[in-house]
């Protein structure tokens, strides 16, 4: 907690209620003295007047039945430079084996286990009564220096901890440590009593290296390092796992390559994969370059190859660079692919991955588990390597992780295979199929405990499958879990996929634009910190579109802000042509198209919807392509009502079609769509019952399955077709009701747009 400096006039409040004067004037120069002594830091200025008593200098006169103070000696005493002056002062008056325990126990740091701090100390007797030995640390816990915490001791304040560790001369400090980290490893029983102190003991060691005099003691502290690093990793901490890897790395000897070669490579390996945790892409390039030069064969490579494989992949226009690097490996591991494959070859593949499948469920599947070491790294690095391919690649790596599964047995990148075979059949139009095999990915997942690929698998199929298949406000939890799994996991690229899904997600089904817009911008920060920031661009137009919707751009209709400025779009696009990653391009056709449809400027919605359709590979996840079908057909029917072109009109009613499909498969995502669609298909050819009849429908289901932005538009093209009808009093109740809706989601400049343009 920080707290601010305390003023003079703070400091005379405080010392009259204390001290209980009569009148707050009688301590004003007390408290300018304690102010220009102290410079009102808090700490200090308890110290100070807890020097002053214990000085003599502040006493109480029963005489006179009041505090007195001798101003002239208060003057002349030494202004201290801070707060650890003022206490190491304190110590110093303390018995000799106090000093000793508050000394020891600020080299461990701000707290101390008791059990620690009685082995440390050495106190005789300690083990036989521990309560009576304690005891004497009373005095410390009644002067405000420690507090007593259950099993504890912890310092009151930092600046006693420093003070205190202060008093240890610096050529003895490292010895210090050194003694603490011996005591505390030859105290272990066992390898379980060494892993639960493992952080401590190794920090105490760390800090003592310089005071190590034999080579075998520096190899035990780098095993010792890297140790602890493996179980940072386990819990998620990677940048204390980073530390002690370096630590590691700086006790190596050049002649430890040859003499200790496996300590070596696991240490370097190990680094990389964490600084590429941390972001630091750098560090993970000079990592792996120290790595490849020292390698003696392929199997010390390949774990930095897969590393710097996802640190390439990471960085903007890089992918194509990624994935050579994993084919190249790949190749040399006797797996052969070209990047010249054509989508022939692809569609083929899963072809004859689905008759490999026919008749397998999922205990056929799992009935062998691969053991051979050569084709585990095989798998592993057809999944990494896929996650970079360019589209014509992209289904070969995943369908040849299924077939090594059915011939040598399934590993945790089976799971992967089968997630993304399941997006596959969903691309091609077989939901039923691609749900069965989305329910295999994760039953295999939880099978073979493979919590590592939770995130990478669940993003599979999360950004398309599950998507036609469940509610989608019931993919809300599992994508935000995936994403949190996937930090824990140190795969932050997926964390980031899940965190731009879930925003896309959110922003059809949360009732507050607002909260979607600050989780959008956490997760933005997130990305940045993790050097994401290729795997979020898609996420850019949504955040834009956001802002248009309440009102903080002057053009609601042009996809132009703050957070896609107009000077910058050119260049993201140019950039996603020039790299074939077109995601961003359908994800920023899409939301241009959307602000434009809801803004009334039906020219450009319509040509960002011609735009989006020239594409050579139009995105199917992220909400965004069945959310273009279902805008496609509004727009081509405003279109042919507007100029009676029978083309519109087909082009609307083929979007339907689109639509009913969806809602056969998800009724809860798409019927009210479906309905609205033909609502205003029967608006176009004239059948006014049939049209009433629809909107009403389109609004109960929209509200019904909880699409507040649905149910708003649902009511206002109601409203356009009543007014058409020169039904005045329906048209207005319905331009109210979407109205206070859009007011409602958050969408206030959409609200005023329809206000504005009221056709009564």
């Amino acid at each position: 907690i920080k707290i601010d400096n305390m003023t003079k006039i703070d400091i005379n409040k405080m010392l009259f209620a204390v001290i209980g004067m009569l009148e707050l004037s009688e301590t004003e120069l007390l408290a300018d003295i304690i102010y220009r002594k102290t410079g009102g830091n808090a700490l200090l200025v308890n110290q100070f007047i807890k020097y002053l008593w214990d000085d003599g200098l502040l006493w109480f006169s029963f005489r006179q039945r009041c505090w007195k103070w001798d101003t002239k000696t208060l003057e002349s005493k030494d202004v201290f430079k801070n707060a650890a002056d003022l206490i190491s002062q304190k110590i110093l008056f303390l018995p000799t084996d106090i000093q000793l325990a508050l000394t020891k126990m600020a080299c461990i740091g701000s707290q101390c286990d008791i059990t620690i701090l009685l082995l440390i100390c050495n106190w005789n007797g300690a083990n036989k009564n521990p309560p009576r030995t304690l005891s004497k640390l009373d005095i410390a816990v009644e002067e405000g220096l420690v507090r007593k915490n259950c099993l504890e001791y912890c310092f009151a304040h930092d600046q006693i901890e420093s003070a205190a560790y202060s008093l240890i001369p610096e050529k003895h400090q490292g010895p210090w440590h050194l003694s603490i980290g011996k005591k505390l490893l030859s105290s272990c029983n066992s390898e379980e009593e060494i892993e639960k102190i493992i952080f401590l003991i190794t920090d105490q060691l760390n800090r003592g290296k310089l005071s190590m005099k034999e080579e075998a003691e520096h190899i035990s502290l780098i095993e010792l390092n890297y140790r602890a690093a493996k179980k940072a990793i386990s819990s998620s901490m990677f940048s204390n796992a980073s530390h002690y890897l370096k630590e590691g790395i700086n006790l190596l000897e050049k002649k430890h390559c040859e003499s200790h070669h496996r300590l070596w490579i696991s240490l370097y390996v190990s680094y990389a994969e964490t600084e590429y945790c941390n972001g630091n892409f750098k560090n993970v390039r000079d990592t792996v370059g120290s790595i490849i030069a020292h390698a003696k064969s392929l199997d010390d490579k390949v774990p930095a190859y897969k590393t710097l494989c996802l640190c390439v992949g990471s960085v903007k226009r890089k992918n194509i660079d990624a994935t050579r690097i994993g084919l190249d490996v790949l190749g040399q591991l006797g797996e052969h692919f070209t990047l010249k494959r054509s989508f022939v070859s692809g569609f083929a593949e899963l072809f004859k991955t689905k008759l490999l499948l026919m008749g397998k469920d999922v205990d056929i599947i799992m009935s062998k588990v691969m053991e051979d070491k050569q084709m585990l790294v095989i798998m592993d690095l057809l999944e990494t390597t896929s996650i970079y391919c360019p589209h014509n690649m992209v289904p070969l790596l995943p369908l040849r992780i299924i077939k090594l599964s059915l011939s040598h047995g399934v590993c945790v990148n089976t799971a992967y295979g089968f997630a993304f075979y399941s997006g596959m059949l969903c691309h091609v139009g077989d939901v039923s199929g691609a749900y069965k095999y989305g329910k295999f990915a994760l039953d295999i997942m939880q099978r073979m405990q493979a919590r590592q690929k939770y995130c990478r698998v669940y993003s599979c199929l999360y950004f398309g499958v599950f998507l036609k298949t469940n509610h989608m406000h019931s993919c809300l939890g599992p994508v935000l879990k995936a994403r949190h799994e996937g930090l824990k996991a140190g795969d932050t690229l997926h964390a980031t996929v899940c965190a731009a899904l879930y925003c896309s997600i959110a922003f059809r089904c949360e009732k507050k634009l607002a909260s979607v817009k600050q989780v959008l911008t956490h997760f933005k920060r997130e990305a940045k910190v993790y050097k994401q920031e290729a795997m979020w661009t898609p996420a850019i137009p949504l955040e834009q579109a956001i802002l248009n919707l309440m009102g903080h751009t002057d053009k609601p209709n042009l996809l132009d802000g703050s957070a896609m400025p107009s000077e910058k779009i050119d260049t993201l696009i140019s950039n996603a042509k020039s790299d074939d990653a077109e995601r961003l391009l359908c994800v920023a056709y899409y939301y241009q198209m959307l602000v434009a449809y809801i803004f009334d400027d039906l020219e450009l919605a319509i040509k960002m919807v011609e735009e989006y359709l020239d594409l050579e590979y139009p995105l199917e996840g992220l909400v965004v392509g069945t959310e273009v079908v279902f805008l496609y057909g509004l727009t081509s029917l405003a279109q042919a009502r507007k100029t009676n072109e029978v083309i519109w009109k087909n082009r609307g009613h083929e979007s339907m079609r689109k639509v009913r499909k969806l809602a056969k498969d998800c009724p809860k995502n798409y019927h009210h769509k479906l309905l609205l669609l033909e609502a205003e298909f029967a608006f176009t050819a004239g059948r006014k019952n049939e049209a009433s009849e629809k909107y009403e429908q389109a609004v109960t289901f929209s509200r019904n399955n909880q699409f507040i932005q649905d149910e708003a538009l649902s009511y206002e093209l109601a409203a356009k077709f009543h007014a058409e009808e020169c039904n005045e009093s329906k048209a207005s109740q319905y331009y109210g009701k979407a109205h206070d809706l859009y007011v409602e989601w958050g969408a206030t400049s959409k609200a005023d747009h329809l206000r504005e343009n009221f056709p009564f």
